[in-house]
């Protein structure tokens, strides 16, 4: 897991009690009073547990937030069960998922969270896939709407014009018009006049 680079005391600790099954180390003070008296065998404990986890086949579930505490990466290790939780690049605690007091059933109440979680997951993906091929769709059908619309513009542009150049038409006409009128009721008035 390359995303430790600090394994907590508390972690240590969670670590060699639930891990490792240290039955000499029963509670977090006993724990912390024997780094204090033995620092060097603590930086060994850090050391094993740096090997160890690079060797594990850990999946990232996700970040979550778990009771009161911030949200966290939270790494599986499917084949022991065992939950690491890594905060800002440091290893802060680990825990085997225990559900009841029964191996045997623990282990089957996992392997149905796995079966939901796997096909919950596989889900997901066929969603995503769906909706990535439905983008590629729809911008494809938006790429052709937008010729459509250009096409349509430039339509009506053209019919504009043409609407305009009828218009200066008639209104030409219309001007002629009246300079006829004009030019009738001169010639009527000169008549007139004689």
């Amino acid at each position: 897991m390359n995303d430790i680079n600090n394994i907590t005391k508390h972690a240590a600790f969670r670590y060699m009690q639930r891990v490792k099954k240290n039955n000499e180390i029963l509670t977090e003070a006993q724990f912390n009073n024997f780094v204090k008296l033995n620092p060097e065998k603590f930086e060994e404990i850090k050391k094993m547990m740096f090997e160890e986890i690079d060797q594990l086949k850990l999946e990232f579930l996700g970040e979550y937030k778990i009771r009161n505490n911030e949200k966290s990466n939270v790494h599986l290790d499917q084949e022991k069960r065992i939950i690491y939780i890594v905060k800002d690049k440091n290893l802060v605690t680990c825990y085997k998922l225990n559900f009841v007091n029964c191996e045997e059933s623990n282990e089957q109440i996992f392997k149905a969270f796995m079966k939901d979680i796997f096909i919950n997951k596989n889900k997901k993906n066929n969603l995503i896939t769906m909706l990535e091929q439905e983008n590629i769709k729809n911008n494809n059908s938006i790429t052709e709407i937008e010729l459509k619309l250009k096409k349509l513009k430039q339509e009506i542009n053209k019919l504009e014009e043409e609407k305009k150049e009828l218009l200066n038409s008639v209104s030409d006409k219309k001007t002629e018009l009246e300079i006829i009128d004009e030019e009738i009721k001169l010639s009527i008035q000169k008549m007139l006049n004689i």
